[in-house]
C-alpha cells in the first residue's frame, strides 16, 4: 500500500489501523497537501458487510458540515481498495492529554462547549455517534477539537438491515446502559451518556468505575450508579458533580437533553463555584 496513489494522494506511511480499517498519512502528488487516508484492506473488499459499514461511514459524514467533526475531502475505490480521504490532524488526541491526569476547569468547560454542539449537529441529522471517547476526539493545529471515527454510528431512520450483527456496539468504559445491553434501538442519549463519561475523565483522569475488570464495568454500567462521593474529585463543587451524574442517569429519559444543555449546565455550575 505503500507509494500507491489513491485519487491523487500518494500513500507515505500507516498511522492507525483497527479491525476493519487502516490509516495512512497521505500527500497530494501536485499540491504536497497532507492528509490522512482511511481504507478499507483488499482482504473485505468481496465482504459486503464491511464494505456496507464503509459507505456508511462515507454516507454518515457527508451529511454533517460542522467545526467540531472531522470532515469529508474525497472518497473512492481503486485497485479493490475503498478508501476515504480526510485532513490530517497531527496534534494528538484527548487521550494523549488525559494520560498526565485530569484537565483544568476552564478547560473542560472550552472542550464540553465544542463536542456538546458536534454531538448535537450530528443527532439533528439523525446520526448517532455510539463510541464517543476521548481516543475519538482529536486536536488540529488551532487546538480545535475534532469528533472523529462515525464507522459505527447509526442513522435513526436506518433501515432494518443491521450493519453491527449482534455484536455490542462501542467501548465498554464508555457505553450507556442501554448499549452494554445489545439494545439496536439507541437514540441521542447513548451518546450524551458517554459524553458524560468522557466529562467524568476530563476532572478527574478517570473513567468511572474504572477499578474493575471489563465485566465488572460492564455490569456496573447496567446495574450501579455513581453518587456524588464516587470516583469524584472532593474539589468539585456539589453543582458541577450533579452535572456528571445528571449525563449518567441510568434512565435515558433523565440525561440531558442535548450536548449543549449539558455543556450549558456544566458551565453554569464552574461559574456558581468560583
Amino acid at each position: 500500500m505503500i507509494d500507491t496513489v489513491l485519487g491523487g494522494y500518494k500513500v507515505i506511511e500507516m498511522i492507525g489501523h483497527g479491525g476493519m480499517a487502516r490509516v495512512f498519512r497521505g500527500e497530494h502528488v501536485d499540491t504536497g497537501e497532507v492528509v490522512a487516508i482511511k481504507t478499507l484492506p483488499e482482504e473485505f473488499y468481496d465482504d459486503d458487510t464491511y464494505q456496507l459499514r464503509f459507505q456508511r461511514e462515507i454516507e454518515t459524514i457527508q451529511r454533517l458540515n460542522h467545526p467540531n467533526i472531522l470532515s469529508l475531502i474525497s472518497f473512492g475505490e481503486q485497485n479493490r481498495t475503498s478508501y476515504i480521504v480526510m485532513p490530517h490532524l497531527s496534534h494528538g488526541t484527548m487521550s494523549d492529554r488525559l494520560s498526565d491526569g485530569k484537565l483544568p476547569l476552564d478547560v473542560c468547560t472550552q472542550m464540553l462547549e465544542q463536542l456538546g454542539s458536534a454531538l448535537d449537529h450530528a443527532h439533528g441529522h439523525n446520526v448517532v455517534h455510539r463510541d464517543v471517547k476521548p481516543a475519538n476526539i482529536m486536536f488540529d493545529s488551532d487546538n480545535t477539537l475534532k469528533l472523529v471515527d462515525f464507522g459505527v454510528a447509526k442513522l435513526i431512520e436506518d433501515t432494518p438491515v443491521d450493519l453491527t450483527g449482534s455484536a455490542i456496539v462501542g467501548t465498554w468504559q464508555y457505553m450507556s446502559p442501554e448499549q452494554c445491553t445489545g439494545s439496536k434501538n439507541l437514540t441521542k442519549t447513548a451518546d450524551i451518556y458517554a459524553l458524560g463519561v468522557v466529562l467524568h475523565e476530563m476532572l478527574t483522569g478517570q473513567p468511572p468505575f474504572h477499578n474493575a475488570s471489563a465485566s465488572q464495568i460492564i455490569h456496573r454500567h447496567m446495574s450501579a450508579s455513581i453518587s456524588l462521593a464516587d470516583d469524584l474529585n472532593e474539589d468539585l463543587s456539589p453543582e458541577v458533580k450533579f452535572v456528571i451524574l445528571k449525563a449518567l442517569a441510568r434512565k435515558p429519559s433523565q440525561r440531558h437533553k442535548s450536548g449543549m444543555a449539558m455543556a450549558n449546565a456544566f458551565k453554569r455550575a464552574v461559574e456558581g463555584s468560583q
